[in-house]
């Protein structure tokens, strides 16, 4: 779309706009008028539009990073952090990272968030000798180099997930049960994370880069935690404390159950094969083993579990 970021430095510059002023003008007076750019009637009223919504946004932008810059703030991607659909199914995982231009495209928004929200949600993995360190260290050599030093990119690409390219140029699977992830190297990152207080805990889940597959079906509803995953991510967690009067929040970017309407539209997508237009495995619901597995793991371990769903998405500009 004419929106979508693609660069390193325009992910950057997402995250900038959204939570600091160094971008902005120091007014909303400075933005020019569409006469002032245009002739053509309708690219005139065009970026008038645009400039108008800039101004909505730009106004009451300070008060949210005051709040944030006063509050404990936690973070986990969605799809639009990276791209819409991203890793929705094994279609799209072979078409996109399956071409130079849909794998550097993924491992620039992945970067970004590593630098602007992973580093803030876990620290230690940033730590001297730590695979953030490392990240860290590639990126300055790989920005040094404008982006011409194959070993850092390389190394970036390793570190914040990528799967190893094969000959043939697609993205190399592996099985883990009965379903196919995304060969991640041992030495990546890990998105998700656990919070744990004497009252309540928080589980932040990655139901987008450890997703499981279905063997026989390329475009077929994942699970949205493959085994492996599931276990690390919450049977693991849960096991920590024993303690079921605990509150437990699980953040889990994906739609936990959908609206009736909406599994319609998108069960009528599978059976079409149109499964890109309505975002079919997005859901939990939709893979009901999954959902089962994850609904029994939570209440059999927990008298209280609240469920917080699609939280900030930068890359569609919905605010944060």
């Amino acid at each position: 779309t004419n929106s979508h970021l693609l660069s390193f430095g325009e992910y950057c510059a997402a995250y900038l706009f959204a939570w600091s002023p160094v971008l902005w003008p120091q007014s909303v007076r400075e933005f020019p008028t569409g006469k002032e750019r245009f002739r053509d009637p309708k690219k005139i009223q065009t970026w008038d539009a645009e400039v108008e919504a800039l101004r909505n946004f730009w106004q009451p932008l300070w008060k949210v990073r005051r709040a944030l810059a006063n509050i404990a703030t936690y973070m986990i991607f969605d799809d639009h952090d990276i791209s819409d659909d991203w890793y929705l199914n094994q279609a799209w995982c072979m078409q996109v990272l399956g071409k130079p231009l849909g794998r550097r495209v993924v491992q620039n928004g992945l970067l970004a968030y590593a630098l602007a929200q992973a580093w803030g949600n876990e620290p230690e993995q940033f730590a001297p000798g730590q695979a953030g360190a490392k990240l860290l260290r590639a990126t300055e050599v790989w920005s040094a180099s404008a982006g011409t030093d194959e070993t850092a990119a390389a190394t970036i690409a390793r570190l914040v997930g990528l799967p190893v390219v094969l000959p043939d140029g697609m993205p190399q699977f592996r099985r883990d049960a009965q379903v196919w992830i995304l060969d991640h190297h041992p030495d990546s990152l890990r998105w998700h994370y656990s919070i744990q207080s004497h009252c309540h805990e928080v589980l932040v889940l990655d139901s987008r880069t450890w997703r499981g597959y279905p063997l026989a079906d390329q475009v077929a509803p994942p699970m949205l935690l493959c085994p492996r995953a599931f276990d690390q991510q919450i049977r693991w967690p849960l096991r920590q404390s024993q303690d079921q009067n605990l509150l437990t929040l699980v953040v889990a970017p994906t739609n936990l159950i959908h609206l009736r309407l909406i599994d319609w539209a998108q069960q009528w997508s599978l059976t079409q094969g149109t499964v890109f237009d309505n975002d079919v495995g997005d859901a939990w619901n939709l893979h009901k083993e999954a959902l089962s597995a994850l609904l029994a793991a939570l209440f059999e371990s927990r008298d209280q579990v609240l469920s917080l769903i699609h939280i900030s998405e930068p890359t569609r500009r919905r605010g944060i």
